[in-house]
């Protein structure tokens, strides 16, 4: 949104539409009124290693975006993709704290749909663990900073054996009382993490354990509440 005079653009607002691995993004309007986008995810490997596989990049899940009622950009996974979904696992609301941060029970994999609704509390961080190895090693941390106001993704450990880059991402500021609503899709190498209909930050990992398949949930500083999870496991749907 903005104004157009003298041939000239003027936006109203600036944004960013993903804070992580995200490129060459194209939309297009669909026969029902929306506004859909797709991007190209990037490798992350050397060349020599994308040559060997016989496949680089791929891309994103398509997602809806919409003009908020602040004038901002929204930005969520096109609803479709819920054909995708396989068994389903949920859990009841409850409370995580520092020392009961751990694996979720019977949630495994590398294609997974993960939706959750947390309360920081008084939590400084909280945060989703993905492709865990059982001894933790080799994992992947999705982390919201309640102090900084900021969503981003922990690479430091997705790589058994190699120290990957640190937190990355971008800001999330909740307003007073607000929950961060978290929607994540995980496929092998590739996280795409939607947050709050707002902000998107997607990343590539490239576990180098068979077994690196857990899921858990974690807080730092404090403790918070787990108002709503569920857990889809995708599954390849022919069309």
């Amino acid at each position: 949104i903005g104004t157009y005079e003298g041939h000239k653009f003027t936006p109203q607002v600036r944004g960013v539409t993903d804070y992580g691995n995200f490129y060459a993004a194209k939309t297009l309007a669909d026969g029902g009124g929306r506004r859909i986008l797709w991007g190209w995810i990037n490798e992350e490997r050397d060349v020599e290693v994308q040559k060997a596989d016989g496949w680089a990049g791929l891309q994103s899940v398509p997602r809806v975006l919409s003009l908020r009622d602040d004038g901002t950009l929204g930005i969520e996974p096109v609803p479709e993709l819920q054909a995708l979904r396989g068994r389903h696992i949920h859990f009841d609301p409850f409370e995580i704290t520092p020392t009961s941060s751990g694996l979720l029970q019977d949630v495994q994999g590398d294609c997974l749909e993960i939706a959750a609704e947390i309360l920081p509390g008084d939590a400084e961080e909280v945060g989703l663990s993905l492709r865990c190895a059982p001894d933790g090693s080799e994992q992947t941390r999705l982390v919201y900073s309640r102090r900084d106001g900021q969503l981003g993704i922990d690479r430091q450990r997705s790589r058994a054996g190699e120290v990957g880059p640190g937190l990355e991402g971008g800001p999330l500021g909740l307003a007073a009382g607000e929950t961060t609503m978290l929607h994540l899709f995980l496929d092998r190498s590739v996280v795409e993490a939607f947050a709050n209909g707002r902000m998107c930050l997607t990343r590539r990992i490239y576990p180098a354990r068979a077994d690196s398949l857990g899921v858990g949930l974690w807080v730092r500083g404090g403790g918070a509440t787990v108002k709503a999870l569920d857990v889809w496991e995708m599954q390849v749907v022919d069309r």
